[in-house]
């Protein structure tokens, strides 16, 4: 190994800087280095000048070391001389071994930068794969829940039409029988209109003719039998209003056939009746309207209210029906049970009771 120059009386002794007496180190953006900073024609003859000051060529060469820097050209000193000097080429070796460990970590770091990088773009790729997976789902998930909407939507609308259909034709149904029922109302009462015309039209043609009459037989006789013709005229007038009574009546008994299913004819007195007429009597006939069974009887129905009512079995037999014994024989009853007895007579007709 080489020897350390001997001391000079009279120098002080150079020491190596100390670590805490080092200024702080500031990181640097990592540099290639290239050749030129090593392989210098003079790094030789520098070396080889600063090997007799040792311990300060050590000093550099470690600070050199921990602050890469370019390095400058220095102005040469005289150095005191030195037994034992390191030769240049072994400084050039160490410099040169000292590139290559360099770029190892230099290709070391761009290795894992570029694996990181890789890295992260991959799991970049993987989440947003993932995250179009996620978002294809939920719009898939969500045009199924509009189509289901829209199916659920499609049969209210089609529940909602067939019932408003449906009620649209009841109503209409109720629509048409109401005004069927109006357009009969209407026609029945235009044809008693149209009769009470006609009837009418038929007085006046019934007057028209007795004033004639009148005029012609008052111009044939003489003053004196002005009251006799007033009289005749009074009495076609009570005749005329006899007569439209008797049709109102036909009407009233026509009607009361049709609600009751009875019907009621008149008896007429005997010449030979000479008693005073304080009794009528009627031949009633209750008819079943679906079947066409049909019971007769004969009631006698007094004047006087307080009197009872007879009653007595006609002599034609019954058709369809078997009458009752009680029915078989003559009865009387009040005025207040002729609902019960009518309604009796009817469950005879109708139910066909057996005795």
């Amino acid at each position: 190994m080489p020897r350390r120059a001997a001391e000079k009386p009279g120098e002080k002794k150079r020491g190596r800087p100390q670590k805490a007496d080092a200024a702080p180190k500031k990181k640097k953006p990592r540099r290639r280095k290239n050749s030129w900073d090593y392989e210098d024609e003079d790094d030789g003859d520098v070396a080889f000048e600063d090997a007799g000051g040792g311990g300060d060529a050590d000093s550099e060469s470690e600070e050199g070391q921990a602050k890469p820097k370019k390095k400058r050209a220095r102005p040469r000193k005289a150095l005191a001389p030195s037994t034992a000097t390191e030769p240049p080429v072994h400084r050039k070796k160490k410099a040169a071994a000292s590139v290559p460990r360099d770029e190892e970590e230099e290709d070391e770091d761009r290795l894992s930068l570029a694996e990181r990088h890789r890295s992260r773009r991959q799991q970049y790729e993987r989440d947003s794969e993932q995250l179009l997976q996620e978002v294809r789902g939920l719009a898939l998930q969500e045009k199924k829940t509009q189509e289901k909407l829209v199916e659920k939507l499609k049969r209210d609308v089609t529940t909602l039409s067939r019932q408003a259909e449906e009620e649209r034709k009841k109503r209409k149904k109720d629509v048409d029988r109401l005004v069927a029922d109006k357009m009969r109302e209407y026609d029945a009462k235009q044809r008693s209109r149209d009769d009470g015309d006609a009837e009418k039209k038929a007085l006046r043609e019934r007057i028209k003719e007795l004033e004639a009459q009148f005029a012609s037989f008052k111009r044939s006789t003489g003053p004196e039998d002005v009251v006799t013709v007033n009289a005749a005229a009074a009495s076609a007038m009570r005749n005329s209003e006899a007569t439209l009574q008797l049709n109102q009546a036909n009407k009233l008994l026509e009607l009361y056939r049709l609600v009751t299913s009875t019907e009621i004819r008149l008896i007429q007195a005997g010449d030979d009746d000479d008693e005073v007429d304080d009794c009528t009597e009627v031949v009633c006939t209750t008819r079943d309207s679906a079947t066409g069974n049909q019971f007769e009887f004969e009631l006698a129905v007094p004047a006087v209210a307080s009197s009872e009512i007879e009653y007595l079995p006609s002599e034609t037999p019954p058709t369809g029906i078997k009458v009752p014994s009680y029915l078989r024989e003559e009865l009387s009853f009040s005025r207040s049970e002729m609902t019960k007895f009518i309604r009796s007579v009817l469950d005879v007709v109708i139910r066909k009771k057996k005795v």
